[in-house]
């Protein structure tokens, strides 16, 4: 017997199939894909060594973030061993674990994270577009400070692989490296600003731009986010609120079949 809330597994015992927000299943929906682009454009032999390398630490980045939600997953599920045999946990750490450029063999760990991919499929099979919009909605403080890692992690991403490709040229450029890069794109969208790397053409100054402004707005999503963990409502309340979306939800879409049953009852009388 299985439900959107507990499956009962082999023993009988309950263990959450898919605990997360709707906000959240997309979140990881988004980064597994994009995780994926990253892997194939890791396989492009046009790629230079210095764009890979970059490409390398974004990546490894994401890592962090796949093996909190392991953790996190882990933590959340009512029988964790269910959960990491039965349910895919194991798929999901090696999904997590970084590649090493001196074996190539281990970015096809990248594959096990499609099995974290098909249950959040599962779990938002049935949703549709409104259903979404009002969880969004529902929960809109952690869907901005989703929203904003997702953006984050792209723009860091694009702007540490063109300002290599832009600065490299350049003779008395200082981000001529893969590690250059990607600092100055961490450092620069964290606002800190230390100055050891930092673009001298025109065009990586204009590349910073974007950057910077993302690093504000994470700033300001980022304390808000705060405040509703501290004086905003409760994870209940949250609950309660989607809960009430997804009812008005329901009822507007039995409104539009009511609408169509009364114009099928019009055109059945004429």
């Amino acid at each position: 017997m299985t439900s959107d809330q507990d499956e009962y597994v082999g023993t009988g015992e309950p263990t959450s199939t898919e605990p997360y927000s709707t906000p959240y299943n997309v979140f990881i929906l988004i980064m597994t894909l994009y995780s994926m682009t990253i892997m194939v454009a890791l396989l492009a032999p046009w790629l230079s060594q210095a764009t890979k390398s970059t490409l390398h630490l974004i990546d490894t980045l994401m890592c962090v973030i796949f093996l909190g939600d392991f953790l996190s997953s882990l933590h959340r599920a009512p029988n964790s061993r269910v959960y990491f045999f039965r349910q895919g946990g194991w798929l999901d750490i090696l999904g997590s674990i970084p590649s090493i450029p001196v074996l190539p063999l281990t970015a096809v760990l990248r594959l096990a994270r499609l099995g974290r991919l098909a249950r959040i499929i599962r779990s938002l099979r049935g949703e549709d577009s409104k259903q979404l919009w009002a969880d969004f909605i529902a929960d809109r403080a952690r869907s901005a400070l989703l929203v904003t890692i997702l953006v984050a992690v792209f723009f860091i991403t694009i702007s540490s692989v063109f300002v290599l490709q832009v600065e490299s040229r350049f003779e008395d450029a200082n981000i001529v490296t893969g590690v250059d890069a990607f600092w100055w794109a961490l450092v620069t969208v964290t606002t800190i600003g230390y100055g050891d790397q930092y673009p001298v053409s025109n065009l990586g100054r204009l590349l910073a731009v974007p950057l910077m402004l993302i690093g504000v707005a994470i700033y300001g999503v980022l304390t808000s986010y705060l405040a509703t963990v501290f004086i905003g409502p409760s994870d209940a309340e949250v609950e309660t609120e989607m809960e009430a979306a997804h009812i008005e939800a329901d009822i507007a879409h039995l409104k539009e079949d009511l609408a169509t049953i009364k114009e099928m009852i019009r055109d059945l009388n004429r």
